[in-house]
């Protein structure tokens, strides 16, 4: 007699738990106990250990697992953008991106077969990253999170973490301007980052990402539960978002603005006085933010950027900090200007910002990434590899049988939360969408 196949997801067991926990705890950096290993990183890797025994031992007792889950529908976008990663990659290498001509300072870290040897290792494991975070993040959450159960456990415990969040981070803020630090940067380091709103989410800049992620996951609960949105949480949170003094908080909202361009659009054609009214609103906005000191000296300083590269002249300090995400940029419009449109249009393949910037810079710390995933996806992705990620964030319900003024919400906060992860490197932004997709997948949005 054959038995019956196993469903995992059919209670909130202690495992889908795990789960929960894994993925939330993600963008709470001050949980770094040892340098290099984030909590959340030790969480997912018992969750696959426990998963990954749980298969063997079926396989052993020749078990069937089966996986209630809704309809994984398919997001065209998604399975272009992964169809784009062998094309930006020979794009890449015909282009001479993923070598450099090792200078006799760089000869010191690499001989030139050992380079070579690195950069092909630098290329797999982002590679292998890449397909990680969408894994864990997107796929996962449709076979692991799909009962109403999972979800009402999963927004109890996201809200609480989120207003703890905000408590800690309002009083570190209080207490700093007394100089008393409160809460470090990370638990291992003890890092001080002054008087900016920073939270349990490690930087300024990643607290901002997680404050995007917040409000837009809030607005998904109150989906969920078919009730009206809270406009309390934008009085509390806001002023947190500008309390942590990023500029990569400034290149959000700027890029969060460009991903509204048709709604401010489709409401110039309609209501031209609440167009008016937003572009006042925009404008005291930006004059408010580059009177800060820091963001000022930002702005001055990237004013004239490229022609400071142009002529070889000295870096100022803030490019030289910034180094990772102004290479990238450079070497796409000098593409640009030598006609090179293949390499503008494809991109360069996953990881080679790394090379590239390594070979701008004769030190070992250039051989990173940028902190912008929107200039790093420009180069490694191109133009259109960029335009299908952003894409693949709105497929869920963009052609969905949804309220238009849900359909509206649901692309200003995909768009908030969006902007923030494309400012600063982040899997926020895929923690939201693998929510976003198994919410309406499994019906748990209602669509009228």
């Amino acid at each position: 007699m054959v038995s019956p196949p196993i469903d995992f997801t059919r209670d909130l067991t202690p495992f889908i738990k795990l789960f929960i926990f894994a993925i939330l705890f993600e963008p709470l950096l001050y949980f770094i106990f040892i340098k290099g290993l984030p909590f959340s990183r030790m969480l997912q890797l018992a969750f696959l250990i426990i998963a990954f025994l749980i298969l063997v031992v079926l396989i052993l007792n020749d078990k069937k697992l089966m996986f209630k889950f809704g309809k994984l529908e398919k997001n065209n976008p998604l399975n272009l953008f992964f169809l784009m990663i062998p094309i930006s990659f020979f794009v890449g290498y015909f282009s001479g991106n993923h070598s450099v001509d090792l200078n006799i300072y760089q000869l010191n870290d690499f001989s030139g077969r050992s380079f070579e040897k690195a950069v092909s290792r630098k290329l797999l494991i982002e590679f292998l990253i890449l397909i990680y975070y969408f894994m864990f993040f997107y796929f996962f959450t449709y076979a692991f999170l799909n009962k109403k159960n999972h979800f009402e456990y999963f927004f109890s415990l996201f809200k609480f973490i989120f207003i703890l969040n905000l408590v800690l981070g309002y009083l570190d803020y209080i207490f700093n301007s007394l100089g008393i630090d409160l809460i470090s940067r990370h638990f291992y380091d003890g890092v001080d980052v002054g008087r900016r709103f920073h939270g349990i989410s490690g930087e300024p800049r990643q607290a901002s990402v997680f404050l995007a992620l917040g409000l837009s996951l809030l607005y998904l609960e109150s989906l969920f539960k078919s009730k009206k949105f809270n406009i309390i949480w934008l009085f509390l949170t806001l002023p947190a978002l500008f309390l942590t003094i990023s500029f990569t908080s400034l290149l959000s909202i700027f890029i969060f603005l460009i991903l509204l361009l048709p709604i401010l659009i489709s409401i110039l054609i309609r209501r031209p006085i609440v167009f008016i009214f937003s572009i006042i609103f925009i404008f005291i906005s930006t004059f408010y933010f580059v009177q800060i000191p820091r963001i000022a000296q930002y702005v001055e300083t990237f004013s004239n950027v490229f022609e400071v590269l142009e002529n070889n002249q000295q870096l100022p300090y803030l490019i030289r900090v910034q180094m990772g995400e102004v290479f990238p940029v450079y070497d796409q419009l000098k593409a640009i200007s030598e006609n090179n449109y293949m390499q503008f249009l494809f991109g360069s393949g996953i990881g080679t910002s790394a090379v590239n910037n390594y070979s701008y810079v004769d030190i070992m710390d250039a051989f990173g990434n940028p902190n912008s995933q929107l200039i790093r996806s420009i180069y490694e992705s191109g133009f259109i590899g960029s335009i299908l990620f952003i894409s693949m964030f709105y497929f869920p319900f963009i052609n969905k049988n949804i309220d238009s003024r849900v359909k509206i919400n649901l692309y200003i906060f995909t768009s908030f939360v969006l902007a923030f992860s494309l400012g600063v490197r982040s899997a926020n932004a895929l923690i939201y969408l693998g929510i976003l997709s198994s919410l309406i997948s499994n019906n748990h949005i209602k669509t009228q």
